[in-house]
């Protein structure tokens, strides 16, 4: 029997999709599922509140520049789309105007 048998024990229910993506995460880290239960439970245990906080706001930070980013863009295509009405305009008017020029 191994040293890791004697730790306390615990039965566990939990859906059947949790059960798979922590299969799957253990599978992608080439552990048994119980060694990826573990490590997440002492990453997230590991964790300062500051630490949380960091992460959130530099999360906040990365999602704001990016609302920033978006909203020039949109201003961009508003005015190309303002100017590009202006110019379709002019050029609907001077065939109108053409068309209704009387031949010469």
């Amino acid at each position: 029997m191994s040293a890791n048998q004697n730790d306390p024990q615990y039965k566990l229910r939990w859906p059947s999709e949790l059960r798979e993506k922590i299969a799957e995460s253990a599978k992608a880290h080439n552990r048994s599922m119980n060694a990826d239960i573990i490590a997440r439970l002492e990453q997230s245990l590991s964790q300062s509140s500051d630490d949380k906080i960091s992460n959130l706001q530099n999360a906040f930070m990365r999602l704001h520049a990016q609302s920033v980013e978006q909203n020039s863009k949109i201003s961009r295509y508003e005015q190309l789309l303002k100017e590009q009405t202006q110019a379709s305009r002019e050029l609907i008017s001077k065939m109108i105007d053409t068309l209704n020029k009387p031949d010469e």
